[in-house]
């Protein structure tokens, strides 16, 4: 698999939840936090949100982790935090 996006719901993370996902850590070529964003639970189109910049962040992480595995590249195995 080349990512695991790790969706954020607005509290912070337990530690049950933590340890869970650093079993799967070495089984993705990345681990990628995606923060919470409020304003996409509040409207019918998701178009229509700006994203804040840590959200972008991970979008664009999420997006290289896919593309190098799409692209037959070898995907180190990393985590990247939008903390």
């Amino acid at each position: 698999m080349a990512a695991l996006a790790i969706v954020s719901d607005g509290g912070p993370e337990s530690r049950d939840a933590t340890a869970r996902f650093a079993l799967l850590e070495a089984r993705v070529g990345g681990i990628v936090r995606v923060p919470h964003v409020r304003q996409l639970r509040l409207v019918e189109d998701p178009t229509e949100v700006v994203l804040p910049g840590k959200a972008r962040h991970a979008i664009e992480q999420l997006r290289r982790l896919v593309g190098d595995a799409s692209d037959g590249k070898a995907v180190r195995r990393r985590e990247v935090g939008c903390h």
